[in-house]
């Protein structure tokens, strides 16, 4: 049972993975936003290719809680993937991710190491944030959902 986390964005759609317990969120891949329909077209392929059990998409919220505007395109992805796949897809609240991922990578000069043992090249050193960014939302879930209780194929 694996799950998928998704960071929406403009540009690029961040995507992560659980490994088979649901029980650690890793970086999977980014996704160059192309439009609603073809995005959802390679985010199902990711989910198919892994086998994954439950989808997972951040919920854009500002300082004060509130919706950001990004959120009118966030449910009609998320409403085009569970009539695709037939699974309720969940929402994870997400506040500052992207902003998180860039400090987690760069600490320490963290960002720098990755990028060379990758050998990445800058631009798509940019893409490993947003990858990293849809960990944190998934870790976020299984974090919460753990101090709920219970077992990850009980949620």
């Amino acid at each position: 049972m694996r799950f998928l986390g998704i960071d929406y964005g403009k540009k690029n759609i961040g995507l992560a993975l659980t490994d088979e317990s649901a029980s650690f969120a890793f970086p999977s891949s980014v996704i160059i936003n192309k439009g609603i329909d073809k995005s959802v077209e390679e985010v199902l392929s990711v989910y198919k290719k892994n086998n994954v059990s439950k989808i997972i998409i951040g919920r854009s919220i500002d300082s004060k809680g509130n919706p950001n505007p990004i959120m009118v395109d966030i449910l009609k992805f998320k409403k085009k993937i569970e009539e695709a796949t037939g699974i309720k897809v969940e929402f994870e609240d997400e506040f500052f991710t992207t902003r998180e991922a860039r400090i987690l990578l760069s600490k320490d000069d963290n960002l720098g190491r990755r990028a060379t043992k990758a050998r990445l090249d800058k631009k798509n050193v940019k893409k490993v944030i947003d990858a990293e960014a849809a960990t944190i939302i998934l870790k976020s879930y299984i974090d919460r959902k753990k101090s709920l209780g219970g077992e990850a194929s009980k949620w």
